[in-house]
């Protein structure tokens, strides 16, 4: 009888601490501020959290005079640093509502066509509604549905048909290409044009796309081998620096560098900072550009501060020869964050996030040609729950071996 009691209580603790192990995985708590900023309205000043993100030795009068192979390692060491919470590809479902709302309805606007949409509209199995969007699409980059391939940053909701149709082409300049459609939604939606190797999102959101891109290649270029040249996912740098200078930086894209900063910690330092784009590829960054910081540093040279530009500095490298600019192989190295990071401290939102099923498990969610190996919510916590059952079952085989041997 002492056996049994033991072996009961041993395999009770073992499942009530996978049971809880598993829930506290499931999902990241819902931000306490929902995304407010308005689109395409544009930035011309930092937001608060922003100010504040940027401590001692990385603000910008400190970076911008790095050369190009200093400034990549120091963004990077940077945005890895404070990467304290690793997000799960079912978090880059459920939490578009807060990251890419457009106030406090939490409706979702979609990458590529800026369609608002509800939760509810999610696809699922079906080729109706939004779906998930590796803006660096995952064949290209070397990652699947963890790290690179779950950061909010990087993964966007889009049109489950338009996206399909977008595939895995690099993004360019396109002439005489066919519309890229989304159907699922709304009638007639368009977001883009392709030919050939090349997708051309329409203009009023290439720079969000060139932004992510580059955030992608700064944040896990030392990591991932597709991630480190930039021109693994654009025609050429001189196209992605022309869409960031065509497209600046909108009030709605700051709004969600700020949501996405509580729940994992980072932003992405090209929508505070785009002229960083041009600095790492030591290239002049074009005068008159606005910038959320570009009117402050004009204030303080009238005022004789003078510019923090590395004018006269250029390599003269030319933009298709990105990859002579990155660090060494022999750089400090920038291990993706772990998946069981612990989870910051997030203030929770009185309403709870919406969950809805997930049907589509092996379904191509990217529209990129590659299997997701979607997961439910609560990634990564089905094997704990396997093993409760098992433990549940374990104590009533035992209880009734002892009973038999009793009677």
């Amino acid at each position: 009888m002492k056996i049994l009691t033991k072996s009961i209580s041993l395999l009770i603790v073992i499942a009530i601490f996978l049971s809880a192990f598993c829930f506290n995985i499931s999902a990241t708590s819902p931000p306490s501020i929902c995304n407010t900023g308005i689109r395409h309205s544009l930035c011309d000043s930092l937001s608060d959290m922003a100010e504040a993100y940027y401590t001692a030795g990385y603000d910008y009068e400190t970076l911008s005079e790095k050369n190009s192979a200093e400034l990549l390692t120091s963004l990077r060491g940077f945005m890895k640093d404070t990467h304290t919470h690793s997000t799960s590809y079912a978090d880059c479902r459920d939490l578009p509502m807060y990251t890419d709302s457009q106030g406090d309805d939490k409706k979702i606007v979609l990458l590529y066509s800026s369609v608002s949409v509800t939760q509810d509209e999610w696809a699922g199995s079906g080729s109706v509604g939004w779906n998930r969007e590796h803006v660096w699409p995952q064949s290209l980059g070397g990652f699947k549905t963890s790290g690179a391939g779950a950061d909010l940053h990087h993964v966007r909701p889009a049109d489950y048909s338009l996206n399909g149709k977008r595939g895995n082409k690099l993004y360019g300049n396109v002439e005489g290409g066919s519309p890229v459609t989304g159907t699922s939604i709304v009638s007639g939606m368009v977001g883009g044009e392709s030919k050939d190797d090349y997708f051309e999102p329409l203009d009023n959101v290439k720079g969000d796309v060139a932004r992510i891109c580059l955030y992608v290649f700064a944040r896990y270029g030392g990591e991932i081998t597709e991630c480190s040249k930039i021109t693994n996912v654009f025609q050429s740098v001189e196209v992605l620096l022309e869409w960031c200078e065509l497209d600046p930086v909108d009030d709605w894209e700051m709004g969600r560098n700020d949501v996405v900063e509580v729940l994992q910690g980072n932003r992405n330092v090209f929508i505070d900072y785009p002229e960083y784009a041009w600095l790492l590829f030591d290239e002049e960054i074009p005068d008159g550009m606005t910038t959320p910081t570009s009117a402050s540093r004009a204030n303080n040279e009238e005022q004789g501060g003078g510019s923090n530009e590395n004018e006269g500095e250029s390599s003269g490298q030319t933009p298709s020869e990105p990859e002579t600019n990155e660090p060494e192989a022999n750089e400090p190295e920038t291990n993706e964050p772990e998946t069981n990071a612990p989870e910051t401290s997030v203030p929770t939102d009185s309403e709870s996030v919406v969950k809805p099923t997930e049907e589509n498990n092996g379904n191509n969610d990217d529209g990129d040609g590659d299997d997701d190996s979607v997961t439910v919510v609560g990634d990564g916590c089905a094997s704990s729950v396997a093993i409760s059952s098992i433990c549940v079952v374990g104590i009533f085989g035992i209880a009734a071996i002892v009973k038999k041997k009793e009677d």
